[in-house]
């Protein structure tokens, strides 16, 4: 058998002959390739994914297997990949950086490299193939980008599997969290978005391995994506999502978007945002016991008390920066002056800028004219300013598509 598979693997040709060897060949194939060092001529993973004569994924994962035991846990493993490139050899690369992948320490830069050359040249028919090992990559990558501060040099590789590994439309990828979570680190939001545009409906099977909280993590970060891009709404609707999927216990991410879930309520609705009824009774408790300060926040904006808002924002300050939420608060802030502002519209047809100020806690009349000023712009208010009573008049209606026809008039 070691003679004849010697031989069979020295001069097979592909894909010829190969549909028609029968699958107990394969162990004495996998021997004969281990010590005759024949990775230098052909990828092991498709020299016994052709004897099989199928493309599946369970012969792909099985085979797999034999060459993670055949090379990988001989010690094998850095002579073979250094001898595999990854372009035309992706299966047998892409399996041994999965098998490094699953003890690698984050900070191993070279085994970094390599995934991130893997999947930015890998021949993507072969990635498509491996669904269980190209997850692994990709999750690790993740990680180890960030670990090692190089998140950016990451998001490409995996816009890549994301863009050309071929998978059901409207399916979640197993490189969709990692890629999320790494635009995030490296702030390239447009990037992010783009690959937001396409709906997801449904995610992988089983075997493709997509965890849990890798749909869960898809969820939030498509939510901070979007608060980044200030389109708060959208935020807010990931999140309402994110509470829809099953949980059977609560995870740390679950405590991440509750928080988020909280401020990005205010935003949008400005009210406080309640769990659905769904949601299990142990994230519940979980999340709202882990999230005290962010509930305290979000009671104190009921008050529409702006100085006692920021004044509790404060108080908690430390906690919002270590969970790198204290520039959404401040958009908090700010969002209670401008309904407060709006508030004023339905009862007063002008109000003084000196009195305005007194009732947002600013300083001055030229303060609370210039947030005035940015509201019209903004097109969150219609009214126009008389400099020389020191009032702001307000304007019935919608506020006009054109934010310069509303400027023009400030100089009346």
């Amino acid at each position: 058998a070691f003679a004849l598979s010697t031989s069979v693997l020295e001069n097979l040709r592909w894909p010829s002959a190969a549909r028609s060897w029968h699958p107990p060949f394969l162990p004495a194939l996998a021997v004969a390739y281990e010590y005759r060092g024949l990775f230098r001529a052909m990828d092991p993973g498709e020299c016994l994914r052709g004897l099989v004569g199928s493309t599946s994924e369970t012969s792909t994962a099985s085979l797999l297997d034999l060459v993670e035991q055949t090379i990988c846990h001989q010690g094998r493993a850095e002579a073979a990949l250094a001898q595999l490139p990854p372009d035309t050899h992706t299966i047998g690369a892409l399996a041994i950086l999965a098998w490094k992948c699953k003890s690698a320490n984050h900070e191993d830069r070279g085994t970094a490299d390599a995934v991130m050359q893997l999947l930015q040249v890998g021949d993507v028919t072969h990635l498509a193939c491996t669904p269980i090992q190209a997850a692994i990559c990709c999750q690790w990558l993740a990680k180890a980008v960030q670990a090692q501060q190089r998140p950016l040099q990451a998001v490409q590789p995996l816009l890549r599997v994301l863009r050309k590994v071929a998978r059901p439309a409207g399916e979640l990828s197993p490189a969709h969290a990692p890629f999320l979570r790494v635009c995030i680190t490296s702030k390239q939001y447009d990037v992010a978005a783009d690959v937001l545009e396409e709906p997801i409906f449904s995610a992988p099977s089983a075997a493709v391995e997509v965890l849990s909280e890798d749909v869960f993590e898809f969820f939030v970060n498509a939510a901070f994506v979007f608060a980044a891009r200030r389109d708060m709404a959208k935020a807010l609707h990931m999140i309402q999502l994110f509470f829809a999927c099953p949980a059977k216990a609560a995870l740390p991410v679950h405590t991440t978007g509750y928080k988020l879930a909280l401020l990005l309520s205010l935003l949008v609705t400005g009210v406080r945002f309640t769990l659905p009824k769904y949601v299990p009774p142990a994230v519940h408790r979980t999340v709202r016991a882990e999230a005290a300060a962010y509930e305290e926040i979000a009671d104190a904006y009921k008050t529409q008390d702006s100085s006692a808002f920021a004044g509790v924002c404060d108080q908690h300050r430390q906690t919002l920066e270590e969970d790198q939420l204290a520039d959404l608060v401040q958009l908090c802030v700010e969002s209670l002056l401008v309904r407060r502002v709006q508030k004023l519209t339905k009862t007063y047809i002008a109000v003084p800028l000196a009195g305005l100020a007194s009732t947002l806690g600013m300083q001055s009349a030229s303060e609370a004219e210039s947030f005035v000023v940015q509201m019209i712009e903004q097109q969150e208010l219609r009214g126009r300013i008389d400099q020389e009573q020191g009032m702001i008049r307000f304007q019935e209606g919608e506020c006009s598509d054109s934010a310069q026809a509303q400027l023009e008039s400030l100089k009346a």
